[in-house]
C-alpha cells in the first residue's frame, strides 16, 4: 500500500502541510485495519533543494509516523517503511546540467535522513543522463560511505529545532483535519487543493520577486532554452 507524499511536494505545498496530509492518510488507513497492515505500507516521499529544512521535514515525518502508530497500536513496534523520490518541480530546461546537481542535493538529503531506497528521475531521455542520475546514489552511499551512516543529524541542534517547529505545525495541521472529518472528507472538501493553490502562488511570488534563486532563470542566467518544466513557465 503506497502513500504518495510526491505529489504534494511536486505541486509545491508547505512543509508541515506535507506532513500533515500524509498523516492524516495514514490514519484513515489505520483506523481500518489492524497491526499488520503496517508491514504492507510504503510511504514515497521528495524533497526540495533547500538542504536543512528538507532533513527536519523528513525528520518529523519520522517522528510523527512513529507517534501516531503508537496511539493506534501501542504494544507494536512495525513502522510503515520510507522511501524517496526526487522531483523534478525545481528543473529547469535552461543549462539542464544543472537538473543534476539538484537530483544529486535531493539524494543527499534523502541519505542523511536515513532514507535509502531512492528513485532518482531522469531529468531527459538521453541514456548518459539517465545512468550519471542512478549513479548519484552510487556515489553517495559507496564513496561518500553514507551506506553506513545512519542518523547524521542527531545532536545538530540547528535541525533538531526546525524539526520540532515543523512536527508541532504539522500535528496541529493533522488534528485539524481529523475535526473534519478526516483524510477523505478533507480531499473531498476541496481544501487540499485550496492549500496547494496558495502554497504555490506563494513560492512562485518569490521567485518572481527573487527572494528565491532558480539559477539560470531568475538568476545568473546565460542562455535561454525554452521554458518547459514547471516553475521557470511561471517565471
Amino acid at each position: 500500500m503506497l502513500l504518495q507524499q510526491c505529489q504534494y511536494e511536486e505541486k509545491g505545498l508547505s512543509l508541515s502541510k506535507q506532513v500533515a496530509l500524509i498523516l492524516a492518510e495514514l490514519s484513515s488507513i489505520l483506523k481500518k485495519n489492524n497491526e499488520e497492515i503496517l508491514n504492507q505500507i510504503e510511504i514515497k516521499v521528495s524533497v526540495g533543494i533547500q538542504i536543512l529544512p528538507e532533513i527536519a521535514k523528513l525528520n518529523a515525518l519520522q517522528l510523527l509516523c512513529e507517534n501516531l502508530v503508537k496511539c493506534y497500536f501501542p504494544n507494536h513496534h512495525a513502522l510503515p517503511s520510507l522511501s524517496g523520490q526526487t522531483t523534478s518541480r525545481y528543473y529547469t530546461s535552461a543549462e539542464p546540467e544543472l537538473n543534476l546537481i539538484r537530483q544529486s542535493l535531493q539524494c543527499f538529503i534523502f541519505e542523511v535522513a536515513n532514507i535509502k531506497n531512492i528513485e532518482v528521475l531522469s531529468f531527459d531521455n538521453q541514456e548518459k543522463s539517465k545512468r550519471i542520475s542512478q549513479n548519484i546514489i552510487a556515489l553517495l552511499e559507496e564513496e561518500a560511505k553514507f551506506k553506513t551512516i545512519k542518523n547524521s543529524f542527531v545532536g545538530a541542534e540547528y535541525i533538531e529545532k526546525m524539526s520540532d517547529e515543523i512536527a508541532q505545525q504539522s500535528w496541529t495541521l493533522f488534528q485539524e483535519i481529523e475535526n473534519k472529518g478526516g483524510f477523505e472528507a478533507f480531499v473531498n472538501s476541496g481544501e487540499v487543493e485550496l492549500w496547494i493553490a496558495k502554497d504555490n502562488a506563494k513560492e512562485i511570488a518569490l521567485y518572481k520577486e527573487k527572494k528565491k534563486t532558480l539559477v539560470s532563470v531568475n538568476k545568473y542566467i546565460t542562455k535561454e532554452n525554452g521554458k518547459q518544466y514547471f516553475i521557470e513557465k511561471e517565471l
